[in-house]
């Protein structure tokens, strides 16, 4: 989710059988509350998934899972928060590493990062660069994650609170996306990454409702003007197809 114009717009993964691709839809609200389906917001030749979606001199980017593409490709809006067009491609994969999901990123302390999942070796790489359209490397550290189908795959916005970074992690066990771990950022810079694992247990996770009782796998939190705090979430139905 992103605000923009007074207005709160949200955006989703919508699975279209008849283009069976991906697609990103968008809905918009004034108080969080009522929500009017705005369509599709980006559609691409490739499967399309996660859009990350953040600002930065006062401009809306997207930056969404397109894997299929073996590349990481960064959109921006165009005259308005449903209408978006490519705007640079930030990483293509390499023999070393599979195509990478979920990409999720961040601008701290004047440098950018981004963190990116490596499914099949469940590795977590992290690229830092000093602009958000490159030179983007491969930090010194990554992979930060290895061999973790807990840990490696990122679960939504990375978001500061009380001086400190989080990020967020989905679990792949016993299924795919059935929990949502936290972790804090203790130590970041474009020669050093350390976290640790917050010991309050998963912060979402199945439930017995039918709307995410297979899981969920992805938070999206932000900090109200008054302080407060909100989160959008996702669940996977019974009937979740992978």
């Amino acid at each position: 989710m992103l605000e923009h114009g007074g207005e709160f717009h949200l955006y989703f993964e919508v699975l279209n059988s008849k283009r069976n691709n991906g697609e990103i839809g968008c809905a918009r609200s004034k108080d969080l509350k009522k929500w009017d389906y705005c369509g599709i917001a980006q559609r691409g030749r490739f499967h399309l998934s996660y859009p990350y979606v953040f600002v930065h001199d006062d401009k809306l980017y997207m930056l969404p899972e397109c894997a299929e593409s073996n590349e990481i490709r960064l959109y921006k809006a165009v005259h308005t928060p449903e209408r978006w067009q490519y705007a640079s491609t930030l990483i293509r994969s390499k023999k070393r590493y599979p195509p990478l999901l979920d990409p999720s990123i961040y601008n701290h302390e004047g440098n950018w990062y981004l963190f990116s999942n490596a499914r099949k070796l469940n590795d977590l790489h992290l690229f830092t660069a000093s602009n958000l359209y490159g030179l983007w490397v491969e930090h010194p550290q990554s992979p930060i994650v290895t061999a973790s189908v807990h840990y490696a795959r990122p679960a939504g916005r990375i978001v500061m609170h009380d001086g400190s970074l989080y990020r967020f992690s989905q679990d792949g066990t016993p299924r795919y996306g059935s929990k949502v771990w936290a972790f804090r950022i203790t130590e970041l810079s474009t020669s050093s990454y350390r976290e640790e694992l917050v010991p309050d247990g998963p912060v979402v996770q199945a439930g017995g409702d039918a709307w995410h009782r297979n899981g969920m796998h992805t938070v999206d939190a932000h900090r109200q003007e008054n302080g407060r705090w909100i989160a959008l979430v996702d669940g996977l139905e019974e009937k979740q197809m992978l």
